[in-house]
């Protein structure tokens, strides 16, 4: 049986291909019920909070990074598909600019270790002590 850690990775794939495949689908066949804009946005925050959840000991540049890559990478499925869809560099730009913005609120409201340095050393700090306990107790029952 899957873990929910497994089925919660799997959710956020899914939700991924879910938002590529809207982006992608030719025009006629998409709903307009928002933005352009707000489109990008709305996918952006759900998967930069997806993705904070996920890996939350994940430095927030290389959450940043990845997130802003799958956006480039939706435009350049557009470019190429021609299919009624057009790669517009503005959403590009939409996309990373949610995504910075939604990991700097994450950072300042609840301490994001990913963002914050002396955070990420504290959390190794902890994972080295339980290590150092788990060995203790493994010394002792020998």
């Amino acid at each position: 049986m899957p873990t929910r850690a497994t089925l919660q990775i799997h959710a956020f794939c899914l939700l991924a291909v879910a938002i590529t495949v809207v982006a992608i689908i030719p025009g006629q066949f998409a709903h307009d019920f928002m933005s352009g804009t707000s489109k990008h946005v709305l996918a952006f925050v759900v998967l930069t909070i997806g993705a904070i959840y996920l890996w939350p000991r994940t430095h927030g540049f290389v959450l940043w990074t990845g997130l802003s890559a799958f956006g480039g990478g939706i435009e350049i499925l557009q470019a190429a598909m021609a299919m009624g869809r057009m790669a517009d560099w503005n959403d590009w730009t939409t996309d990373a600019v949610t995504t910075a913005l939604v990991l700097l609120v994450f950072s300042a409201v609840r301490g994001f270790p990913g963002l914050d340095p002396l955070a990420q050393r504290r959390a190794k700090a902890d994972e080295i002590a339980e290590l150092r306990e788990l060995i203790r107790g493994l010394g002792s029952n020998a």
